[in-house]
Formats: structure tokens, C-alpha cells, sequence
């Protein structure tokens, strides 16, 4: 283009709400914004528009600037307006909003620096400062660690996902500090206690020890927030020239309970949860991360509180903790990687947990609360003191009811892998228990020293395992079973072992060959005394050319039985039966005649508990 025309560049300055029409490449400096303009020029000398146009500097927000339209990857022309000519056309700055990554949010994901903080003002913008469907955007996690010192917040409609359980991890770090306070005596007698530093992290109340030349002095704390703020002294004893107070705590896993918690609409925990027109826990999805405890000195702490929670969903999540087989529980504490609770008016329902692992947390999952609608599909729980433990204590006699366990499986359990004390509608389904209920001693080593299933009272109903597979080998099956009914209402299966309704037990059919010539020889059939009163034998013997069918009917109690045989023959089959007692059980033994001939004896057992 040939220059028709050398002038001097003319330029303004000043605030933006003052910036004018500027002449023909006359150039315009916004001072509060440090932005600069240049006039477009009229459109008699070929500007497009008549205004100003923006020169892009180190201060400019370039994607406000820019457009964007999907073009996709196809070989043919993507339509996406009404027409083929009249494209969507948004902010570039719009379309990057549409996802969202906690690392916006000032996160670091280092495993070092404190995230609680960036990550609780990404959940509060996200989902509960604004009540729109529009605000609520999925929180992406990518991979790293995030260190956090206090209970992640998960209110209802929140949506976070990382990048896969062993690439994204939330971690809690334990922040204990020990708290110091200084005593004051008077006549001999500690007359009152000064906190000098009220620590850090103290889950429950700790212990206050007054030790010096004197004796009988006690004093009791008070903590708040995790903080001792407060030593009152309960008795001032006597004798003391000098005393030293000393504060300890056997319980302190951090300063909180949980590593991540479900809270409502506005943010609030129980017993607040629903108070203030606030909406309860709901609609939740959590995926492709990693929930950690790193409490290794108390393993007190739960991966994740579920509060009067509905409708929600876990997919490919692993809940970590650090606890080790044989550790055991430390006195009343139950810390879990699943902990469910719920109040009176709010219920927690219909929650589904697919392809998680439950790895090294003490219980898989706890509650003693009528909690409703859990599932649990290709689960995987590993290293723990139990994987299921259910009504423990439940204020309404009732307890969890529709909990489904499908294909999944238990290993390295060192008590019960099911434990269900109340409840009703548990259903274990085509899962597979390895090395369950033997306190790390391994399957095969007669050291049994739970149940792998334990239905454990008459308050358990309507109770299902179908198809399961058990590792556990018949030495092991004892005092302690794969299943224990214990008088409640179930029904299970073993496969190729037996079936239970309730009190009724059908066995699988077996054949046992009785030797010619025989007295009271055992056919290898025994019943427990304790457990078993009755028992009906359905048979058939086959002894050469004659056979017999009929019914053995055997009532059972300590240390004696009656029985009954009920049958039909070709001819004298010359088999009897009788039951003998030792050690608290009941032996069938048979007796056969001098033939020369072996028989069969095919038989189905059923079973009144």
C-alpha cells in the first residue's frame, strides 16, 4: 500500500469512562485500566465500523477478546447455529469456564502447601454461594496430592472427579500440637491451672496430669476447635510445694473426625443440616480419586462422613488409611472408610458405590442408623478389622435395611467380613472372602476366630447371601462358620455345600459308601448340638441287587437323640443306624450285616435350627 499521507501521531490519556471517539489512528491510553485504543477512522477511508479499536498489551485480557466455534475433528463443515452460515459464536473466556479445576481456585496439589482453604472457597463459589443450576460446574481434580488440615467440605449437587485413585489424592495431614498450661498453689493445694498454649488438634478432650511432691490433685480441660482453651481443677489435693501439669491425649487423630464430609445447601453440619430452608445432602458425584487418612498413631479418623445424604454416587474411588492387620480397635472408636449417619427428619438413601476400594481403613463400612438403599458392585475391601459392620447400636432396634453387596471382594479381613447386628434387606451376592475371620493368621490354619458372615440375632431379617464364594476351608469351620444365622431370619447358599431358609437347612445331597461287616461305624455325617435339634435324612441304600429308600428322623439335645427309621425294601438291605455324642456333637454311625457286599448310601439332609 503507498503511503499517501506522513502526520504527526496524535495521543489522549485519562480515565475510561472518558475515552471518546478518536480520531483516524489517533491513539488513546486509558490510565486506571492500562489499556490502549486506536480510532478505527471513518468508513469513507475504508474502517469497517466507525469506533475505536483495542491494541493488545501485556495488560490485556486476550481471551475476553477472542470468539470461539466448534469446529470438531470431522471432514465435513460441524453445523452448530440454526443454519450452516450462522454459526454459535461465544466467548472464548465462556467456553473455558465450562470446566473448572480446583488449581483455579489457588490449590497446588504439591502435597506440601495446605489446599483446605483454595479448596473450600472452589466448593463454596461452586456450589453453595449461588443457588443456580448455571453455577454448579463439575470441580476437577488433576493429578497430585492435595494436603488439607480440616474436613473438605461435599455439599448437595457438588460434582468432583480427579484423575484416577492412584494419580489424584486428597490426603488429610495430622496438625497435633501438644497444649502446656502452668499451675497456681495456694496452701499447699493447687488452686488453679493456666493454659500457656492451647495446642492443636485434639479430637477429644484430653488428659490432664498434675504430678509434683503433693498428692490427689485433678483437673479436667476444655477444647474447642481442636484447642485446649481451658483446665479447671476438680480436686486441689494437698502437699504440694511445687506442681507440674502435663496434658496427653491416647485419641487424637488430627484435628478433625473425617477427611471429607457431606454438608447441605448452605454448607451446614449435623445437627444443623436442613436448618435455615437449607436443602439436605444430595444428588453427590464422586469419581476417579483417592480419599486418605494418614493418621497412623490413633487410626481414629473416617476417609468420609455420609450425612442425611440422598441419591448420590462413588465411582472408581479409593478410601485409604494406614491401618495394619492384627492392630485391632482402639477401645469404643469405630473409624471407617464409610461412615453413614443421618437425623430423625433426614434421612441418608439410595447410594451407590461402584468399583471402590476400601484399602487399610479399620471398618469398610459403619452405621447404626435406618439407613436405606446402599449398593455396592465390584468393590474391593483389603486390610481391615471388619468390611461391614451394621446396627451396631441403634437406638431404634432397627437398623440399615436394602444394603446390596454384589461381586465383590474381601481379603486380608481379620474379623467378620459382614457383621449385622440389626438391620434388615442385606444381601451379599456372588462375592468371594478370602482369608476372612482369622486375625491375620491366613485360611487353612484352624485359627478361626469370627465368622466371614454373621447375622448375629433374631433382630437381623429377611437376609440374603446367594453364590458367594468362600475361601475358608471346612478345618476352619468350627466354632466360627462362613455364615452364622444365629436364630435369625436368613436365607443363604453355599454352593455345593447347602442351603438356608431361616431355621430350615437343606444340604446337598452326598453319597457315602458303607463297608460290609460293619458296627457303629461313622458315616461321617455329624450335627452340632448346640445349634441343630432336629434333623430329617431322606435316603436311598443300594447294597447288590436290593435296595431301600425311607426317612431317618433325629431329635437332637446334649449328650443324647432319639431316632427313627421309616423305610421300604426289596429285601433286608441289612443296614441300621444309630447316633452316638462326644464333645458336643451327634454322630450318625451305621452297622451292616456280613454280605459281602458294600453299600450306597445316598442321602439329603434337612436341618430344623
Amino acid at each position: 500500500m503507498a503511503i499517501v499521507q506522513i502526520s504527526r501521531i496524535q495521543h489522549r490519556r485519562g480515565l475510561a469512562e472518558n475515552l471518546p471517539q478518536l480520531s483516524h489512528a489517533e491513539l488513546g491510553w486509558i490510565t486506571d485500566s492500562r489499556k490502549l485504543y486506536i480510532g478505527n477512522g471513518p468508513i469513507s477511508s475504508g474502517a469497517p465500523t466507525v469506533g475505536n479499536t483495542q491494541v493488545l498489551t501485556e495488560h490485556s485480557n486476550i481471551v475476553s477478546l477472542l470468539n470461539y466455534t466448534y469446529e470438531g475433528n470431522a471432514t465435513s463443515t460441524v453445523q452448530t447455529g440454526a443454519t450452516a452460515g450462522s454459526p454459535t459464536v461465544r466467548k472464548l473466556q465462556d467456553r473455558l469456564d465450562d470446566y473448572v479445576s480446583v488449581i483455579d481456585f489457588g490449590a497446588s496439589g504439591n502435597g506440601s502447601v495446605d489446599d483446605w482453604a483454595a479448596i473450600d472457597r472452589a466448593v463454596h463459589e461452586l456450589f453453595i454461594k449461588d443457588t443456580t443450576q448455571k453455577a454448579r460446574r463439575s470441580l476437577y481434580f488433576p493429578a497430585g496430592v492435595y494436603k488439607i488440615t480440616a474436613p473438605m467440605r461435599l455439599p448437595t449437587w457438588a460434582t468432583i472427579f480427579g484423575d484416577g485413585p492412584g494419580k489424584t489424592l486428597i490426603q488429610y495431614s495430622e496438625t497435633q500440637t501438644n497444649a502446656t498450661a502452668t499451675a497456681t498453689l495456694s496452701a499447699g493445694a493447687v488452686a488453679s491451672i493456666a493454659v500457656t498454649a492451647g495446642g492443636a488438634g485434639y479430637a477429644t478432650v484430653p488428659i490432664v496430669t498434675i504430678t509434683g511432691d503433693g498428692s490427689s490433685a485433678t483437673a479436667t480441660a476444655t477444647i474447642t476447635n481442636g484447642v485446649v482453651t481451658s483446665i479447671a481443677v476438680t480436686a486441689g489435693g494437698s502437699g504440694y510445694s511445687s506442681a507440674t501439669v502435663t496434658i496427653t491425649s491416647s485419641t487424637t487423630a488430627g484435628h478433625d473426625s473425617c477427611v471429607m464430609r457431606t454438608v447441605d445447601s448452605k454448607g451446614q453440619t449435623s445437627p444443623n443440616i436442613g436448618n435455615n430452608s437449607a436443602i439436605q445432602p444430595q444428588s453427590l458425584v464422586v469419581s476417579n480419586l483417592c480419599i486418605k487418612t494418614t493418621d497412623t498413631t490413633h487410626l481414629l479418623q473416617d476417609c468420609i462422613q455420609i450425612d442425611s445424604t440422598l441419591n448420590s454416587y462413588f465411582e472408581n474411588v479409593a478410601f485409604m488409611g494406614t491401618y495394619i492387620n492384627g492392630t485391632g480397635l482402639n477401645s469404643a472408636d469405630r473409624p471407617s472408610a464409610v461412615k453413614v449417619t443421618q437425623t430423625n427428619a433426614l434421612k441418608s438413601r439410595n447410594i451407590t458405590f461402584n468399583n471402590c476400594q476400601f484399602l487399610g481403613v479399620p471398618i469398610g463400612v459403619y452405621s447404626n442408623h435406618h439407613i436405606e438403599g446402599f449398593n455396592f458392585t465390584n468393590c474391593n475391601f483389603d486390610v481391615a478389622y471388619k468390611a461391614f459392620w451394621l446396627g451396631e447400636s441403634t437406638s431404634s432396634g432397627t437398623g440399615p435395611t436394602s444394603f446390596k453387596i454384589m461381586g465383590s471382594l474381601f481379603r486380608d479381613i481379620d474379623y467378620d467380613a459382614i457383621d449385622v447386628d440389626y438391620g434388615s434387606g442385606i444381601y451379599s451376592v456372588g462375592n468371594t472372602f478370602d482369608d476372612v475371620g482369622n486375625n491375620n493368621s491366613g485360611d487353612g490354619t484352624a485359627s478361626a476366630v469370627s465368622d466371614v458372615i454373621n447375622y448375629s440375632s433374631s433382630n437381623v431379617s429377611n437376609c440374603t447371601s446367594i453364590s458367594d464364594n468362600f475361601k475358608r476351608p471346612d478345618g476352619d469351620t468350627g466354632t466360627f462358620n462362613r455364615i452364622a444365622t444365629n436364630n435369625a431370619d436368613v436365607y443363604y447358599n453355599i454352593p455345593n455345600e447347602k442351603q438356608v431358609w431361616g431355621k430350615h437347612e437343606a444340604r446337598i445331597p452326598t453319597s457315602v459308601t458303607l463297608a460290609d461287616n460293619q458296627t457303629a461305624v461313622t458315616t461321617g455325617l455329624t450335627f452340632s448340638e448346640a445349634s441343630i435339634k432336629d434333623v430329617k435324612i431322606s435316603y436311598k441304600i443300594t447294597r447288590g441287587a436290593e435296595s431301600r429308600v425311607g426317612t431317618l428322623e433325629i431329635a437332637i439335645k446334649t449328650g443324647a437323640s432319639s431316632i427313627s427309621d421309616d423305610y421300604e425294601e426289596t429285601a433286608a438291605t441289612g443296614v441300621s443306624f444309630t447316633v452316638t455324642h462326644s464333645g458336643g456333637v451327634a454322630t450318625l454311625k451305621y452297622t451292616t450285616t456280613n454280605t459281602g457286599a458294600i453299600a450306597s448310601f445316598v442321602n439329603a439332609i434337612e436341618i430344623i435350627n
